[in-house]
């Protein structure tokens, strides 16, 4: 198996965060499960260089050599995009595998030239969860909107959770036929320290943030669904005998705004002293605050995996979550949940949590967490390619059209690509200066001009051509191409070509034709070889006589 894999995840701001982490460990699993492949790591030039000192030296290394025009701009991420799956084409690879479909500044294939089966990890669908949130401004609506079809697009998913899983078949039901769950573990730099480590740090750590007794960790990062405000809320409202003592830890580099915000809240109560941040944290320091807290509390709305559970239980940490999304699935049976919306109810789970001895079902919780592995997610994730590679990719299909926006003839060539993308990755082709498709289906079908269709089919063949002729000098333009590549031609004139048979009924039918010998056409209008009496009639049409030899 020769695995391509992109790795903008491990190059964007993503690297420090939990999306970078993941795919770090998943990269170095992978090549653990699987030895004798070769892994391929693309690198983009435009983003800065991977670190490649904690990855397996036997990766292979390639580099992204496109210019990449700015990608706040829709129609530049398009032109970004299709000059990545250029390139892609080109090189060799059994399965292209991308660790994170949604990079901001990333580049991703267009759909349209793939030659091998592509996969995607696929993290969460908050955008989509909280539209009035996310969605509410156009410029990442639309990135969002463009990724997401991406995504739908490719031949398999990666879940990291069974909840991801299912939201995505729930959300997108139109999506890859299959999508699976690989799972998800923590981070294996953040097994607990030894015990010698641990108190030397401990006490390092104290002393920087003037810890004196038992606290509340709350690594919750700087996000409104994480929910950091209600956190805090919840140990506010502890009982003053449970709350008497304890002190508080923001573990994690949160905005100015949310941190304004739990200092007023802090003030109000009478708390201040009681409050600390910690900023940024190095993973030993990370580490000794989950095994020395009294509770470690991420009352989240919605996570993919929600790790630092997992985190905190694979260091002992008693751990008060919610009941949403994935978080009781890595939250195990002796973690406290609780209704995020409903008043009180975070707060009871953390007073349960307090008046419960700390050792108490220790040793369960690391068990618990000891069944979410990297080796695991690791045999999962290579079966998953090992058999999307042995299925056929969905062949290349060339469209030739010389349509005109707002025509009739537009709006059937936009119905039959909707119908066709199923189970063909289709390239509309257009004269040079033609408009053409609306911005929009280009997410579905990019739109070349002939120029650029011949250097694509330089780099990989097609497997079918199909002419839609709307008017006999259609038929004319595109005779010296059917020449030269065989496929269908369609009549998709309004009156047929004179001496064409028709016949009227369902979906304007259309005749279909071998084209292979179309510099006779006159001949072979008396003898249709299909008629088309539906889009999806279409496809059958075209995979019943499988790939054109050229």
């Amino acid at each position: 198996m020769h695995l391509l894999v992109d790795g903008q995840a491990l190059q964007s701001d993503s690297r420090g965060r939990g999306v970078g982490r993941y795919a770090a460990n998943l990269l170095q699993a992978v090549v653990a499960a699987r030895p004798d492949w070769r892994l391929t790591l693309i690198e983009a030039k435009h983003l800065p260089a991977i670190d490649r000192e904690p990855l397996p030296a036997t990766i292979e290394y390639l580099t992204l050599p496109l210019p990449v025009l700015p990608p706040a701009v829709r129609v530049n991420r398009w032109f970004n995009d299709r000059a990545y799956a250029d390139w892609l084409t080109a090189q060799a690879g059994d399965v292209y595998l991308s660790l994170h479909t949604f990079e901001k500044l990333g580049v991703h294939p267009l759909g349209g030239t793939r030659s091998r089966p592509h996969v995607a990890v696929l993290y969460d669908l908050i955008p989509q969860r909280f539209e009035e949130i996310y969605l509410n401004e156009t410029p990442f609506r639309d990135f969002y909107s463009d990724r997401l079809q991406q995504t739908r697009e490719c031949d398999h998913l990666l879940a990291i959770s069974d909840w991801t899983r299912r939201d995505f078949l729930e959300l997108q039901p139109t999506g890859p036929a299959t999508v699976t769950t690989i799972g998800g573990a923590p981070d294996p730099h953040l097994r607990p320290l030894s015990p010698a480590r641990l108190a030397e740090v401990e006490a390092s750590g104290r002393a920087r943030l003037h810890l004196a007794g038992e606290f509340i960790l709350n690594p919750s990062g700087q996000c409104w669904r994480k929910n950091s405000r209600g956190a805090f809320l919840a140990f506010i409202a502890l009982p003053a005998e449970l709350r008497r003592g304890l002190e508080y830890v923001v573990a994690c580099k949160i905005n100015r705004a949310e941190e304004e915000e739990i200092r007023r809240l802090a003030d109000e109560h009478g708390l201040r002293d009681s409050v600390r941040f910690t900023g940024y944290l190095q993973d030993d320091e990370l580490r000794a605050l989950y095994q020395c807290c009294r509770v470690c509390i991420f009352p989240s709305f919605y996570e993919g995996i929600g790790l630092p559970i997992v985190e905190a239980l694979q260091c002992g940490a008693p751990v008060v979550t919610t009941d949403c999304s994935s978080l009781p699935e890595f939250a195990g049976p002796h973690s406290f949940l609780a209704d995020p919306l409903l008043p009180g109810a975070v707060t009871t789970a953390l007073t349960k949590a307090l008046r419960q001895p700390r050792d108490l079902f220790q040793r369960e919780r690391v068990e618990f967490a000891g069944t979410f592995t990297w080796d695991a997610i690791a045999e999962r994730t290579a079966r998953a390619l090992e058999a999307v590679r042995s299925t056929r990719a969905r062949p290349r299909l060339a469209w030739f059209s010389d349509a005109l926006p707002g025509t009739s003839g537009m709006e059937r060539l936009e119905t039959c690509l909707l119908a066709l993308r199923e189970r063909f990755t289709v390239e509309v082709v257009v004269p040079e200066g033609h408009v053409g498709l609306r911005l929009g289906m280009q997410c579905l079908a990019p739109q070349l001009h002939l120029s650029q269709y011949r250097e694509r089919a330089r780099m990989l063949p097609y497997a079918h051509h199909v002419y839609s002729c709307e008017s006999v000098a259609s038929g004319a333009r595109w005779a010296e191409w059917a020449a030269d590549a065989p496929g269908l031609l369609i009549d998709d004139s309004p009156d047929g070509i004179p001496g064409r048979r028709r016949d009227g009924n369902g979906f304007r039918a259309r005749a279909v034709f071998d084209a292979r010998q179309w510099a006779r056409l006159k001949p072979m209008v008396e003898e249709p070889l299909y008629f088309v009496d539906a889009p999806h009639r279409l496809a059958d049409a075209l995979a019943s006589i499988g790939s054109v030899d050229r």
